[in-house]
């Protein structure tokens, strides 16, 4: 058999592996968020929610109910895998879960003893993920002297790169000896919003290449709810359109901050509410302090400390 021959079974069946576990591959923090109501907030601090839907290319946020965009009702909103960048956090909220998605947050997230075949299977990926560049590096090398004479190979180098390197992205995601070891721990993680760093005080649970999660940690939350008609409900806060106003009632247990179009904002307590005067299409500015599990893109935050006990971040 010939170089060329094999230069192109190599090829192909590699391109093969890599579109299967393309096809099936999902972020592991990400998946612990699958099913339940999330909060997503952009960079551009748009902010979105509804129940998270997991795919290989990205996710989908399915709304509560449809949102009529004047032009046409919307039943979600889509994530690309390509588009994580203008991420800023995945956010569930702890007090707005119900029983049994409570038990399956237990089930799911807090529990880090894992079963040797969980142990196993985790410490082949590790190792995968750790030795990656070598591998990718080696995949090249190896096409590049199998096919010295191929012109087909030699002229597409970079393409040949890629399919290694893309081949390995799903045997494994990145490995961190640090991060591997405060799995379970309570970590100090800095989330840097608008040019500001800020320190919050979590349980780490997962990291991959991509994202790292934190769980039970008290931060604001902030996000925004267009109010046109009718009723909706955003985390325990509802709004009532009335006219020309809008009635706001808090339903959660802390204070809230709220304000309409850049104007200033009030305070709303626990089981009160408020009218708003507004025009036909108000948009609200919502933040409070609660406990959260949170999601990051590793751009956007860092574990920085390991810590002994819990102190709620001020």
């Amino acid at each position: 058999m010939n170089t060329l021959a094999i230069t192109i079974i190599v090829i192909f069946t590699t391109t093969l592996l890599v579109s299967y576990f393309k096809s099936t591959a999902k972020d592991r923090c990400l998946k612990d968020f699958r099913s339940f109501q999330t909060l997503v907030i952009l960079k551009n601090n748009n902010s979105l929610w509804g129940r998270l839907i997991i795919e290989s290319s990205g996710v989908v946020l399915e709304y509560p109910e449809s949102y009529d965009n004047v032009t046409h009702l919307e039943r979600g909103y889509i994530i690309y895998r390509g588009e994580f960048s203008i991420l800023h956090g995945l956010f569930r909220i702890v007090d707005q879960l119900t029983a049994e998605e409570l038990r399956l947050r237990e089930r799911t997230s807090l529990v880090f003893e894992r079963s040797w075949i969980v142990n196993i299977r985790r410490v082949l990926r590790n190792f995968f993920a750790a030795v990656r560049d070598a591998i990718v590096d080696t995949f090249s090398l190896f096409l590049g002297r199998i096919t010295p004479k191929s012109a087909v190979v030699a002229g597409n180098q970079k393409y040949v790169k890629s399919v290694g390197e893309s081949f390995i992205d799903y045997v494994g995601n990145s490995y961190d000896s640090i991060l591997e070891r405060l799995i379970g721990k309570r970590v100090i993680i800095e989330v840097s919003r608008d040019g500001k760093w800020t320190e919050y005080e979590g349980t780490m649970r997962n990291y991959t290449k991509d994202f790292v999660e934190v769980l039970s940690t008290y931060m604001p939350i902030s996000y925004s709810v267009k109010c046109r008609r009718g009723t909706i409900e955003a985390f325990g806060v509802v709004f009532e359109r009335i006219e020309d106003s809008v009635i706001v009632k808090n339903f959660r247990k802390e204070s809230i901050s709220l304000s309409l179009e850049n104007a200033e904002a009030t305070q709303i307590k626990p089981d009160c509410e408020k009218s708003i005067s507004s025009a036909e299409e108000a948009i609200f500015d919502i933040e409070y302090e609660c406990e959260v599990d949170a999601i990051f893109p590793r751009s956007e935050a860092i574990v920085r400390h390991p810590t002994a006990e819990f102190r709620r971040h001020k």
